[in-house]
């Protein structure tokens, strides 16, 4: 004949269960505070105007990323785009290496406190950067890679003001980003070079990589004409495979 459990260790059970779940909540809690915290570490050593990282919901994991443009105004300026792009990758780094966030609001705020934009992004397992192979890191220094892109990209006639080199301190593997300001004389010249530029610059940067021992992850470009009037603006990473 079986015995029945006493009440008293029905009681002892369900206590040390409420204990136990109470525990694994509390060192999840933790571990997302934590993640929120290295996030914002690691876009201020990139310079990214955050403001601030917030948890919007713990189950399933969302963050609310705030940036600060420096516009004062409700258009967003051109350094606005490199940032938003540093921001969206780092998040979506932080989910590839496990941390497990869902989805993250992003928004910019301009000089008066004012929300400029917003976007909301889904980070599921079809997202480009779940999908993407890390690079390996260097094996050449930031000065030898800018004068390796210089002697061979094809700037199709347009002229190079500024090549920057600069180490990724995100959450990747501490590669190389891309930083290129480029010149035209007029807008004719600029519809003639940026088409072919920027539809060959995907598999110039990964020839560079997977050849000379380079690892850009990401990269920017500018172009100006002679008056300094913007016209073109225009990020690709190169590890996640996206644009903007």
């Amino acid at each position: 004949m079986k015995k029945k459990r006493t009440p008293w260790l029905v009681l002892v059970l369900s206590v040390a269960g409420v204990i136990a779940l109470a525990f694994l909540a509390a060192n999840e809690a933790n571990a997302q505070n934590q993640t929120v915290d290295d996030l914002l570490q690691h876009l201020k050593r990139q310079g990214v105007p955050v403001t601030s990282i917030t948890i919007q919901s713990r189950i399933p994991f969302q963050v609310a990323v705030v940036l600060q443009s420096s516009s004062d105004s409700t258009i967003l300026t051109t350094s606005d785009l490199w940032f938003a792009q540093l921001a969206r990758r780092e998040v979506s780094l932080a989910k590839r290496v496990g941390l497990g966030i869902s989805k993250y609001k992003l928004t910019w705020l301009n000089t008066s406190g004012q929300v400029i934009t917003w976007e909301d992004n889904t980070l599921g397992s079809n997202h480009p950067a779940q999908r993407a192979t890390p690079l390996p890191p260097p094996k050449l220094s930031n000065d030898a890679t800018a004068r390796l892109i210089r002697a061979q990209m094809d700037l199709r006639g347009m002229t190079l003001e500024v090549l920057d080199i600069v180490t990724n301190t995100g959450m990747g593997n501490n590669g190389q980003n891309l930083i290129m300001q480029l010149s035209v004389p007029d807008l004719t010249a600029a519809n003639k070079a940026v088409r072919p530029f920027v539809s060959r610059l995907p598999a110039f940067l990964d020839t560079l990589n997977s050849k000379n021992g380079t690892s850009i992850v990401i990269c920017w470009v500018r172009l100006n004409d002679r008056q300094g009037k913007p016209l073109l603006n225009y990020v690709w990473d190169v590890e996640t495979r996206t644009a903007d």
